[in-house]
């Protein structure tokens, strides 16, 4: 292969930087001058720089209303219990499971789920589900035919909103017909339906079926 003389290439370099510093702006444009050389990035290497072919170790962060511990629907030994983002009571409810006996009855199980919903939250689920009273609050459950009657005390809860009041019916309802033989659900505030409908502003006590209406109670 034919290689030019090194020699001849210099002097032609050497001449043409002469001729150009001679000249200096051309058109109007100043002169460009050699780029300074930075001094080098000590920073750790982000994302973007982070060589090719070598992973980020660093995971982002999941949603805060996301865990990989809900689940679509319960197994013979579980039951569903339904929080929404502690940030308020509005939106999307996300389901989470909880044990019980194979052999447990539709009461039983009701009661387990309303019980374990007031309890909050499992710490491996994360803190940022809301329930709106205790463990303590709940007084009873009872399934009677199709009905389910869930009595709760709700003293110092507030229900001042509409969207509160939506956000208890309907969690009260998600826990009761998740049992297909359960049709009707009843909610009592400490033994009386009526208080309860006050309360969330009904006026008067409402038996919630599972087709999505509202029938007045007997």
């Amino acid at each position: 292969m034919h290689r030019p003389n090194r020699l001849r290439t210099a002097a032609f370099a050497v001449l043409l930087a002469t001729l150009l510093s001679g000249c200096g702006a051309t058109n109007g444009a100043p002169a460009e001058t050699a780029p300074v050389a930075e001094a080098a990035d000590t920073t750790t290497p982000t994302a973007a720089t982070t060589p090719s072919g070598k992973a980020s170790t660093t995971s982002p962060a999941p949603p805060p209303c996301k865990s990989p511990s809900e689940v679509p629907e319960a197994q013979d030994s579980e039951v569903l219990v339904y929080f929404t983002c502690a940030a308020g009571m509005e939106g999307d409810f996300h389901s989470f499971a909880r044990p019980v006996r194979a052999s447990d009855s539709v009461e039983e199980r009701l009661n387990a789920a309303v019980e374990a919903y007031l309890s909050g939250p499992l710490p491996g689920e994360g803190q940022n589900y809301f329930t709106f009273a205790g463990k303590d609050a709940l007084n009873s459950t009872d399934v009677i035919g199709p009905r389910a009657i869930i009595d709760i005390n709700f003293d110092g809860v507030g229900m001042s909103t509409s969207a509160q009041s939506g956000h208890i019916w309907n969690v009260l309802e998600l826990l009761a017909f998740q049992f297909p033989a359960i049709s009707e659900m009843e909610p009592r505030w400490n033994g009386s339906c009526e208080a309860f409908g006050a309360a969330v502003q009904a006026g008067e006590c409402l038996i919630a079926r599972r087709n999505g209406d509202y029938v007045p109670g007997a």
